[in-house]
């Protein structure tokens, strides 16, 4: 074989290769998600808007055993360890996870809660939970304004929330604002969403709240 003829034959292996990663990366990409269909910025409301309840037809995420089906979940009935979003029909267990070269550390099926910020508990800085469009998040893009969050954490202390922004965002955007564990008190949950670019989703689902004491 000739130098030509063997640089010939790497060329098209690599060429091959090339077309097969792609075909890989086109066959494994995820579809579009939906994103809200308004952006909103306001202040609590004096009356919550929406449902307060939540018909669970299937398992909690991250359960060990499937819940008894159907069952309404309100803030009264709320295991510890979970977060319930009735307007986007979001019911399921959380735990803290870390940031780790930049990434967050998103639980394949549950929530994660940025280990780094704030507690529901605490007075100042921000609860910064995040999930999978696929998975714990597929119904944030539902989320109404000036709905009701509630969170009850490992102690099992019950807070409420209420929705006072919704907006989306490129990922590749940072948000110092949403990282801080000082500032005022809000809860932030984050997911995926929007057009599939190279096996990504592009924009991020952000839903804001304050929380409501009596």
């Amino acid at each position: 074989m000739t130098r030509r003829t063997r640089i010939g034959v790497v060329a098209a292996a690599a060429a091959a290769a090339l077309v097969a990663a792609w075909q890989l990366v086109v066959a494994v990409q995820p579809s579009a998600a939906p994103l809200p269909a308004a952006m909103v910025a306001t202040t609590v409301a004096p009356v919550a808007a929406g449902p307060t309840d939540l018909t669970v037809t299937g398992a909690l995420a991250g359960a060990s055993a499937p819940a008894a089906s159907p069952a309404v979940v309100t803030a009264a009935t709320m295991k510890t360890g979970t977060v319930l979003v009735p307007s986007a029909g979001i019911y399921t267990t959380y735990a803290p996870e870390p940031v780790v070269d930049g990434q967050a550390v998103i639980p394949a099926t549950t929530t994660g809660m940025w280990s780094g910020g704030a507690r529901p508990s605490d007075t100042a800085g921000t609860v910064l939970m995040w999930a999978h469009v696929e998975h714990a998040f597929a119904g944030l893009y539902q989320a109404v304004p000036h709905g009701v969050v509630y969170v009850r954490d490992e102690t099992g202390r019950l807070s409420s929330w209420q929705i006072t922004r919704i907006y989306t965002e490129p990922r590749s955007w940072t948000h110092p604002d949403l990282y801080t564990a000082t500032g005022p008190h809000q809860l932030a949950l984050v997911t995926c969403g929007g057009p599939v670019s190279w096996g990504h989703y592009t924009q991020n689902t952000i839903v804001i709240a304050q929380e409501v004491r009596s």
